[in-house]
């Protein structure tokens, strides 16, 4: 589980989520407790694949997290960096 820490816009959105994958499909609900925290441009940037988890943690963009749960991260943002193949 992850809490959003810089969601100041919406009001509601700064609990803790969980954050579940099953069979190739996500859900995300609202959850008593969380042990990691991630800010949102921390969340952004994991899933556009700019940032690892690994690196938001490095960055402090994401804390808490254990050990098991960075791995599980590191699996579910898994992917290529974002690039665009335009030259002017």
């Amino acid at each position: 589980m992850a809490r959003a820490t810089d969601v100041t816009s919406i009001d509601g959105n700064d609990g803790p989520l969980s954050l579940r994958v099953e069979n190739g499909r996500a859900t995300v609900e609202s959850a008593t407790d969380a042990e990691a925290e991630v800010t949102v441009g921390g969340l952004a940037a994991m899933y556009s694949g700019w940032l690892s988890p690994k690196d938001a943690v490095r960055s402090g963009l994401l804390t808490g997290a254990t050990v098991e749960a960075l791995a599980s991260l590191e699996i579910l943002f898994h992917g290529t960096s974002p690039y665009l193949n335009e030259f002017w």
